[in-house]
């Protein structure tokens, strides 16, 4: 009778190899750096990967935010992001190094970047190595419904005992990327991609080693894949009240001493086709909660208004929520002058952002929670925004545009913003 450790270790290697030709880069966007102007908040997603490969395959399906000509970069601390919309999804999108725990690695980086961005999800996008190559093939996307980070453990005698657990992966998220009908990448042999869920080891090892292999998947036989940043990315925004991440990322090789990098532009690719699927459809994402301070980062009665940090920040919130308004504002009266005539261009141009939107009121509210009128004054701003928006939809649905019918609330939302920054200022001084 065999032993049950050379069976695994079977099942474990011997994966494809195919021969296929390298996908064609697209020319990645033109950047406009943001030098010492403050970035964007309120994100829709923080997208994290870990090699210039990852990065780039992501930043090729970057497009410039609504307002804005280019995407944006910016230099912040010690990281680099870009700024954009991927589909219909606001996305900050930065770098880390391999592993969840180096300086540089998944941990910091994802939990600095929430700090800057206020994002509402964050999902980790690359490559991965499979596990059972008779199930899996070069290019497939594994995506998570639970991270194992497996290098905690307690070391006894007779073995060690695993204790780091396994942490689920975002309701939403994993619904929408489970609900991926219609996605496509063919590999240049004919091979159509496909789309693998269940629970993927994450550690700081780069594994390439057959026995190495069998001795994770002996411990965590129901795994489908591994990689190195998931349990810093899952810590960093559960630790700042984010429970919307996952990990998406493709197979480029087999982890069992037969690594080498052929695959892995294939593999960034892959991932990152499906992330674009995805995010593509409007309001794919709009049930994610907004961003909110943890009670342990924010003190419950609000920071020092006094704070200068906390002012320029509150500041820069008000400027999104009143740059919103505005363009919206500027979109009615276009209409009005009826220099739209494109049925589906009038419908985004109208369609508001209560999103953007959620992330600024979530941390001047928090600031400013002793301040009874500013915080009617932003409550009132928020429900004129979902107003506007429900109303935008029930137009839409009818098959027309009746800009009368739109106007009288985009100048709601006008005023109840200029109710809320005239507030801000009367406490802080003019917004500079």
């Amino acid at each position: 009778m065999r032993d049950p450790t050379s069976e695994l270790s079977d099942r474990l290697t011997n994966g494809e190899a195919p021969v296929l030709d390298q996908p064609a880069p697209s020319i990645p966007p033109n950047f406009e750096d943001l030098g010492t102007s403050s970035p964007p908040i309120g994100m829709d997603v923080l997208v994290l990967t870990a090699t210039p490969v990852e990065r780039d395959a992501v930043l090729r399906r970057l497009r410039p935010l609504a307002d804005r000509d280019r995407v944006l970069r910016a230099f912040l601390g010690a990281q680099t992001y870009y700024v954009g919309n991927i589909g219909s999804v606001s996305v900050a999108l930065t770098m880390c190094r391999a592993g969840s725990q180096p300086r540089d690695g998944s941990l910091l980086a994802t939990f600095e970047a929430i700090q800057q961005f206020h994002p509402r999800a964050v999902v980790a996008v690359g490559m991965a190595f499979g596990g059972y190559p008779a199930k899996l093939h070069i290019g497939d996307v594994l995506v998570s419904t639970h991270v194992i980070p497996y290098e905690p453990s307690r070391q006894q005698d007779g073995g060690g005992v695993h204790r780091g657990g396994e942490h689920d992966a975002g309701q939403l998220l994993l619904n929408r990327f489970r609900e991926a009908a219609g996605w496509q990448f063919i590999r240049s042999d004919g091979y159509a991609c496909r789309v693998h869920e269940g629970r993927i080891l994450s550690g700081e090892k780069l594994v390439d080693s057959l026995a190495s292999k069998t001795k994770l998947f002996a411990d965590h036989q129901e795994a489908i894949g591994g990689e190195m940043e998931g349990s810093g990315i899952y810590a960093a925004a559960e630790r700042n009240g984010i429970t919307e991440w996952i990990v998406v990322k493709a197979v480029c090789d087999w982890a069992d001493g037969t690594k080498h990098k052929q695959y892995q532009p294939l593999a960034a690719e892959a991932a990152a086709s499906l992330l674009e699927h995805v995010f593509s459809p409007i309001g794919v994402l709009s049930g994610l909660p907004p961003f909110k301070p943890r009670g342990d980062q924010v003190a419950t009665t609000g920071p020092s208004i006094d704070n200068k940090s906390y002012q320029d920040g509150i500041r820069n919130q008000l400027l999104v929520i009143r740059s919103e308004a505005a363009r919206m504002e500027g979109h009615a009266t276009s209409l009005n002058a009826g220099f739209y005539h494109n049925y589906w261009d009038q419908y985004i141009s109208v369609k508001f952002n209560p999103l953007l939107l959620e992330g600024a009121f979530a941390q001047v509210l928090a600031a400013i929670t002793h301040h009874s009128v500013l915080v009617s004054d932003l409550n009132e701003l928020r429900s004129v925004a979902a107003a506007a928006d429900s109303e935008i939809d029930r137009v839409f649905q009818r098959g027309a545009l009746v800009v009368e019918q739109l106007r009288p609330l985009v100048l709601r939302v006008l005023n109840s913003a200029s109710h809320v920054v005239s507030g801000v200022n009367r406490i802080l001084g003019p917004t500079r």
